[in-house]
């Protein structure tokens, strides 16, 4: 080999190591590092480099990227990502139960109370057969939803879902869009609850029998608990005929009647592993621990995967622009444990 021949060699060989190793370069994925720096900077967290909550923080966040991964094997190859960073992947799993997932407390009744859910379940449900209902029912497209709204730190979820299954009750009923009802009129007054400490859909949906709901622009949210204010006579208040609070385990079929021929529902659901959606079809991780209610406001039977649609209270920076997606017929997240349905005048 000539030294030219042998040069051309050499400075080939050292192109295709710096050609390959520009390619490994930049193909590196995100270090850890850099992937929580992104994270401080979209959700605007205010952690300083070298502290020590900068460092706490950094790993909760490396266990919520462990538990992610592990949450999102069982999905196929094609199948919607379920599971990512969002605006808790800074919580522990402790720290999200706590500020998120302690407000629902089923509460003991006795007396009238009791009797009024007992004489409001129905034996049974006469309508259209199964096959026969429509394949997708989403009550958002016809205007009867009302804007998502945050509950935040304030734990009434319970309220959040008791107000807007009412909302859009009386939308449908008036064929008009969905009003905002006073969340914090039930937050305040609904006195069997706690406010934002938990509280019961059924027992705010009797309180609402009972009392009437007026609307927000009259009882504005703060998501703090307060002092219930005296309605003035002049302020309206709507007011339900009945209300059922069933389990429908083993018969989904008769939630996705509600849904299609009443309207809306509210749901106590398990919520335990929410903390890390960020959208598609729940299907698997989600058991039946009760810790949190929501609204089902519609359902889609025509993929391959039957799902309900679901709203929730933690924002429209939740999941996808405030809803989510869970798997109709497996009681997935106890979805079928405590279904709420109310009726107007």
């Amino acid at each position: 080999m000539t030294d030219m021949a042998h040069l051309f060699s050499n400075t080939t060989r050292c192109a295709l190591v710096l050609v390959c190793l520009c390619q490994c370069c930049c193909s590196a994925k995100p270090s850890l590092l850099d992937r929580f720096v992104k994270f401080i900077d979209d959700f605007n967290r205010r952690y300083e480099n070298g502290t020590h909550e900068f460092e706490r923080r950094f790993e909760i966040f490396k266990m919520n990227l462990e538990r992610i991964e592990k949450l999102n094997t069982p999905y196929r190859e094609g199948d919607s990502a379920v599971f990512g960073i969002n605006k808790f992947s800074d919580l522990s799993q402790e720290e999200f139960a706590a500020q998120y997932l302690d407000d629902l407390r089923p509460v003991k009744l006795s007396g009238d109370t009791a009797l009024r859910f007992q004489s409001e379940k129905p034996s049974g449900r006469k309508g259209i057969a199964p096959s026969l209902l429509p394949k997708k029912i989403d009550w958002r497209a016809r205007g009867k939803i009302s804007p998502i709204k945050n509950q935040g730190r304030c734990g009434a979820c319970w309220a959040f879902a008791a107000a807007e299954v009412v909302e859009s009750a009386f939308a449908i009923k008036h064929n008009i869009s969905a009003p905002q009802l006073a969340v914090q009129q039930l937050i305040d007054c609904s006195d069997k609850n706690y406010g934002c400490s938990g509280g019961d859909i059924c027992i705010a949906l009797d309180y609402i029998k009972m009392t009437g709901i007026t609307f927000q622009k009259n009882y504005p949210l703060t998501d703090n608990d307060g002092t219930c204010h005296t309605l003035r006579p002049a302020e309206e208040v709507i007011n339900i005929t009945s209300y059922t609070c069933n389990k429908y385990v083993g018969t989904e079929d008769e939630i996705l009647h509600i849904l299609a021929t009443t309207g809306p529902v509210s749901a106590a659901v398990d919520a335990s592993t929410w903390n890390n959606y960020v959208g598609g079809i729940i299907k698997f991780h989600c058991l039946n621990d009760i810790n949190h209610a929501v609204d089902i406001v519609g359902y889609d039977l025509t993929g391959p995967v039957p799902y309900y649609i679901v709203r929730n209270s933690w924002g429209t920076d939740f999941g996808m622009d405030g809803y989510m997606y869970i798997k109709v017929g497996s009681n997935l997240c106890g979805i079928a444990e405590e279904v709420s349905e109310v009726h107007l005048w």
